[in-house]
């Protein structure tokens, strides 16, 4: 083999790694999302509750940065973190949803894993195509919450009676939303600045993580009187 060809596979193996650590972090992190959604953790001591919330958020919102192109601008890195943390949230909630119905349950395991994967190509390999699935898609699943809290599921067990507004969904859905409004400034291409974005994006990571949070003990019921329980 020629120094170029050792080079370029050298180089090739390089970029694969970060991709590599990033897809086997997001594998755990969703379905570690997804058990901390079930009654084995839902009904256990409050300890392990908050431990699985603050462990499993940190972890979900990790990828982004493991898939990171290291040109990936602040608006990319802000919007990729809040698709991830919408993610994380319809993981925990597939399991309450699986026992309601069967097709409930995988829609919202097929969105966290739509949201989770688009989070990190977004910032490992943006493009024009992508970003509009990101908007779009996003447009239609706040949409349609929107839908089943005013008009209801319109399929399922009880399709005509509205769902319940509750912390845990608010918050995904202002992520959605946050997506959507800055799929355009991703699109401009908008130049990371240096320290600056980085501090922000830090800064922006560190809010998004915390709402994350709160989401998830939403999801699990912790601390009722503080936080509404999404059950």
């Amino acid at each position: 083999m020629s120094e170029h060809s050792v080079a370029r596979f050298e180089a090739g193996a390089a970029h694969r790694a970060p991709r590599l650590r990033a897809g086997a972090v997001a594998t755990v992190a969703a379905v570690a999302a997804t058990l901390l959604g079930t009654t084995a953790v839902a009904d256990g001591p409050r300890s392990v509750q908050i431990a699985g919330a603050l462990a499993v958020s940190a972890l979900m919102l990790a990828v982004v940065p493991l898939a990171a192109d290291g040109r990936a601008s602040l608006s990319a890195l802000v919007v990729a973190l809040l698709s991830a943390g919408a993610a994380s949230i319809h993981f925990a909630v597939t399991a309450d949803h699986l026992e309601e119905w069967w097709a409930f349950g995988a829609f919202f395991a097929a969105i966290g894993v739509i949201q989770l994967v688009w989070a990190a190509l977004v910032v490992a390999s943006p493009s024009g195509l992508l970003i509009r699935i990101g908007m779009f898609g996003n447009a239609a699943i706040v949409a349609l919450w929107v839908v089943t809290r005013t008009a209801g599921t319109l399929v399922g067990p009880d399709p005509t009676t509205p769902e319940s507004v509750g912390v845990a969904d608010s918050l995904a859905t202002a992520f959605e939303f946050g997506v959507v409004l800055g799929g355009p400034f991703v699109a401009a291409g908008m130049a990371s600045n240096g320290g600056t974005a980085r501090r922000l994006a830090w800064a922006s990571g560190g809010v998004i993580w915390l709402l994350t949070v709160v989401a998830l003990l939403s999801v699990l019921g912790v601390a009722p009187r503080l936080i509404p329980p999404a059950r």
